[in-house]
């Protein structure tokens, strides 16, 4: 008799499951228009940081030198 009682316990426990993930769909669409207005905002970065690291290895370049200079004399 006891077998018989444990399979009726476990149906119950598996229906608020299922109502669980119901919920986090209506969550997802406001994070997609977010997502959206961020990325156009990242590339833009990205070019202007990518221009800068050539010259600013020049300049660096430069700049050392003239420092070793300075402490020589």
């Amino acid at each position: 008799m006891a077998p018989p009682a444990a399979p009726p316990v476990r149906p119950p426990a598996a229906a608020p499951t299922a109502v669980r993930p119901p919920a986090p769909p209506a969550v997802r669409p406001p994070a997609v228009p977010a997502a959206p207005a961020v990325t156009p905002t990242a590339p833009r970065t990205r070019a202007r940081r990518s221009r800068s690291p050539t010259p600013a290895r020049r300049r660096s370049g430069t700049r050392r030198r003239p420092r070793r200079c300075r402490s020589t004399p």
